[in-house]
């Protein structure tokens, strides 16, 4: 039953994500509703959430009028705004904001958009060529494909941060389709692990040989990096993207990945315990 009781409880909380909520601020707000009235050391102990972020959330949910703070200036307690009140907030909210999409689409249909011939731009520099694949990864809609050049693969930070968009993109887009090819080392164990329990398919490069590019793709951009300096970890300095590729053009390098994949790298899965 407590098993049950801890799915039903992470269901609730993933879909307060879903609705805008940090995961942070979706454990507070249900602690709150199960507790009542309470302080930030007990909305910690029954959420989990260290007491630190505790204060931020309920600062948060405070400003967005889904939680009471007592009018005290010393140790306020809290409480959860009834969940009828909240949610009907939100369902006019989206209401609006759907009856204005269909507003505005009305008005500019009326105007003759041109389609956006393809342009082909250089990228120099690793940090512009950072910026345009996670620029490519936050507007792609329907796929993502990457072979990750081990310059990249090797900035951990980086790694993380399109590692969550892409989880994002999949929880939102379940049918998305995400492929990501890396070398992959100790570094990456636990975002592996994370990507693979999200259904991205990743791929470990396993040549001896030096990786001569990187490839990333969207449904209609895509960024080639070539190699620039040999060197203990090699760099990948200048490449080339396109923007509004037509689906040709997509296409083409898919099959390029796809070869890459099957070819030269090897297939990771979660180790069955």
């Amino acid at each position: 039953m407590e098993n049950e009781n801890d799915g039903k409880k992470s269901k609730i909380i993933e879909e307060l994500q879903k609705l805008g909520f940090t995961m942070n601020d979706a454990k507070v707000y249900f602690a709150l509703v199960n507790l009542g009235k309470s302080n930030p050391a007990k909305i910690a102990e029954i959420s989990g959430v260290d007491r630190a972020r505790v204060y931020d959330s309920l600062r948060r949910l405070v400003k967005k009028r889904i939680v009471e703070e007592e009018p005290v200036k010393r140790a306020p307690s809290y409480k959860a705004k009834p969940p009828k009140l909240v949610f009907n907030r939100f369902r006019e909210k989206y209401a609006r904001k759907l009856e204005l999409s269909t507003q505005l689409q009305k008005k500019l249909e009326k105007y003759n958009i041109p389609v956006e011939d393809p342009a082909i731009w250089a990228l120099q520099g690793v940090k512009k060529i950072t910026r345009a694949i996670n620029q490519l990864v936050e507007n792609a809609n329907e796929q993502i494909y990457m072979i990750l050049s081990p310059d990249i693969a090797n900035h951990t930070i980086f790694i993380i941060e399109i590692s969550e968009i892409m989880e994002d993109k999949i929880r939102d887009i379940p049918e998305m389709d995400i492929q990501i090819g890396l070398n992959v080392n100790d570094n990456h164990t636990s975002i592996i692990k994370q990507l693979l329990r999200s259904d991205i398919g990743v791929y470990h490069w396993a040549s001896g040989g030096i990786l001569p590019f990187g490839i990333y793709l969207s449904e209609n951009t895509f960024i080639m990096t070539i190699l620039s300096d040999v060197g203990d970890i090699p760099e990948y300095s200048f490449g080339l993207t396109m923007e509004n590729a037509t689906k040709d053009i997509i296409d083409g390098f898919i099959h390029l990945v796809n070869w890459c994949y099957a070819n030269l790298c090897k297939r990771v899965g979660l180790k069955k315990k």
